[in-house]
């Protein structure tokens, strides 16, 4: 059975939280330049209807994470929980999809 485990230690939770903080920034600033952009009253791409959903599930998971890693500052195990992990990982992974989307819409 495959077994995600991240150990961070507590010296290193600030940097995560700011890389975490910076993700969630990213998918915002994306998510307002894709509305921004396709505001118009033709039918919009599904690439881009998808990059959207993509980025809204994606900051909603990093949030999840970024909550976990907070939380993960007041424990003495260095072992992540596997919520926590999990979310990280999908909000990675949804982050990486949305802009293939994009870029799928762009060179496609």
């Amino acid at each position: 059975m495959l077994t995600l485990k991240i150990l961070v230690p507590r010296e290193q939770i600030k940097d995560h939280l700011d890389w975490v903080k910076q993700l969630i920034g990213i998918c915002a600033a994306a998510l307002g330049a894709l509305v921004y952009k396709f505001d118009n009253p033709g039918p919009t791409p599904w690439q881009i209807k998808a990059s959207g959903i993509l980025f809204v599930l994606s900051m909603l998971s990093l949030f999840v994470a970024y909550t976990g890693f907070v939380g993960h500052q007041s424990r003495d195990n260095e072992a992540l929980l596997k919520r926590v992990a999990l979310s990280l990982f999908f909000g990675w992974a949804t982050f990486i999809l949305a802009f293939v989307a994009i870029l799928a819409r762009f060179l496609g």
